[in-house]
């Protein structure tokens, strides 16, 4: 924090951090494997899988995101660009005698400018998304964006209609599902449907022997 004028080390002021937090340790391999154009081979779990798989893997970029770190390359076997948890990598072995492939339209500087979060597919494209939120969750929104492009569509007096132009994902979801009550997405309308479809789900948790519209 050069050039700020106070020392974060003094206890009065607290950065954000997570002293759980798995997956740093193949922080520093995998940086030189970048710097270096190194391919490497992961033992790889998601938290989908029943076992780990062996994955030969061009890595081109580290991500954090909340906390949590990724890594943006590409498999042997694919064309598109994959991101892997950090936290989900059980093992990292450098293969110096495999040729590194580079994507040929990736661009670490570009990638992100229209997600929220860490995942994509490459034949994504923005959405248009618009969403109300009311007058106790509306001021947070506007001092704290949720996505670079935001704007204000209305103000009415029920809340205010944001817009953001985005790629609809699991991380955008979240992030708009996590202001409960306070924001209702209305356009366009397959999203809209997409969110519905999750706080159904919920109510099903917690009112299972009731019918939700």
């Amino acid at each position: 924090m050069a050039g700020m004028g106070f020392e974060p080390t003094t206890g009065r002021v607290i950065f954000e951090k997570n002293e759980l937090l798995a997956g740093i340790e193949w922080l520093d391999v995998l940086y030189k494997a970048i710097v270096s154009k190194t391919t490497v081979q992961l033992t790889y779990q998601s938290f989908k899988a029943r076992q780990a798989n062996e994955i030969i893997f061009y890595p081109y970029l580290l991500k954090e995101y909340r906390n949590r770190w990724f890594i943006l390359g590409m498999t042997k076997k694919g064309k598109e660009i994959i991101t892997f948890a950090l936290d989900r990598i059980q093992n990292i072995g450098l293969l110096n005698s495999e040729l590194f492939r580079e994507h040929k339209t990736f661009d670490p500087y570009t990638y992100f400018n229209d997600i929220v979060g860490v995942t994509r597919n490459t034949a994504d494209t923005p959405s248009h998304i618009e969403f109300l939120a009311n007058h106790v969750q509306a001021p947070y929104i506007k001092t704290k964006p949720i996505h670079a492009s935001q704007k204000i569509v209305e103000e009415r007096k029920e809340g205010t209609i944001f817009c953001i132009d985005v790629v609809p994902n699991f991380e955008l979801e979240r992030e708009l599902i996590g202001f409960g009550e306070g924001l209702k997405v209305i356009a366009p309308i397959s999203f809209m449907r997409r969110i519905r479809r999750k706080v159904r789900l919920m109510n099903e948790i917690y009112f299972p022997s009731e019918r939700f519209e």
